[in-house]
Parts: structure tokens; C-alpha cells; sequence
């Protein structure tokens, strides 16, 4: 019953037919409106923020990264930021390449297709690997290599 009445909230079946005993064949749900692959479409916002990072401060981010529009991307040592295709920056995320009280200016690269969840840290001079997965909440102070994923405070790395 409860898969006849979810069906029926989707608009699949009528409500005589999840009260009547003749049970009709349950209908398969639509695919998703885009595939796996796609990235979601950029903003405005996100477009002139690309293009300020890009050009502006002379960042080395790839074109294909989708990077939210909340999230923060240093801008005391712009150079020190690449970010290669595929990559994914999800909301409120901090992407540091200097220390002030240390005073060190890293270059902190995160590699092709990598996913970083909502407000991680990625600290100076860290480097995330190709396919990788950082967790929302992840604190990364050390180097994420290739097909691995991090969560956690201080990250834990474990293969995916």
C-alpha cells in the first residue's frame, strides 16, 4: 500500500486506483533530469567570480571547475591557487595559500575531478589528488593522494 500511495502523491496513479483491490502494474520512475557527468549551470555570479579569479588575480583554475559562490578561495597569494578540471567546491568552503602568523605563501593545488563538500578547510600548501572525495566539515592539513577520500577533523584518508 505505502508504494501505491507514494506513487500516487507522484501523480502516477489516482487515488480510485490505490483504494481499489485491482492492483495495476507499478509504473517505473522517470530517469533524472540530467546525467551523471553533468555539472550543474554556473550563475552569473559564478561566471564573473571565475572570471575575476581567472584573470584578475592570476589563479590557475580550469574552466570546467564549478565552484559555489559562497565558497572562498584565498586571494592574499592568488598564484597559489590551482584548480584542475572536473573539480567541484561546494558552499562556504575555505581554500587558504597563505599563514600570516607563520608567514608562509603556499601554492595548495586540488587535482582533476576532485569533490570538496560544504564548509572544508583546505589548509596552505596542501595538495588533493585526482579523484578525490573531501567530506563536508573536513579540515585537510596534509596531502590527499589520487582515488582516496577525506573526512573528519584533522582529515582521515582512507582509499575509496
Amino acid at each position: 500500500m505505502s508504494d501505491r500511495l507514494l506513487l500516487a502523491i507522484g501523480g502516477h496513479l489516482t487515488l480510485n486506483e490505490v483504494l481499489s483491490d485491482n492492483q495495476p502494474a507499478l509504473a517505473t520512475c522517470p530517469p533524472p533530469a540530467r546525467s551523471r557527468g553533468e555539472r550543474p549551470r554556473r550563475s552569473a555570479l559564478q561566471f564573473l567570480q571565475y572570471l575575476v579569479r581567472r584573470f584578475g588575480w592570476g589563479s590557475a583554475i580550469a574552466k570546467s571547475a564549478w565552484i559555489d559562490s559562497t565558497a572562498h578561495i584565498d586571494r592574499t597569494y592568488p598564484q597559489g591557487v590551482v584548480i584542475e578540471d572536473d573539480v567541484w567546491i561546494g558552499p562556504h568552503v575555505l581554500l587558504l595559500t597563505h599563514d600570516m602568523a607563520r608567514g608562509i605563501y603556499l601554492t595548495t593545488r586540488v587535482g582533476a575531478r576532485s569533490v570538496i563538500g560544504a564548509r572544508s578547510v583546505i589548509m596552505p600548501g596542501v595538495t588533493i589528488g585526482a579523484d578525490c572525495t573531501i567530506e563536508p566539515g573536513s579540515v585537510v592539513a596534509r596531502d590527499v593522494p589520487d582515488g582516496h577520500a577525506g573526512r573528519g577533523n584533522p582529515v582521515r584518508i582512507t582509499p575509496r
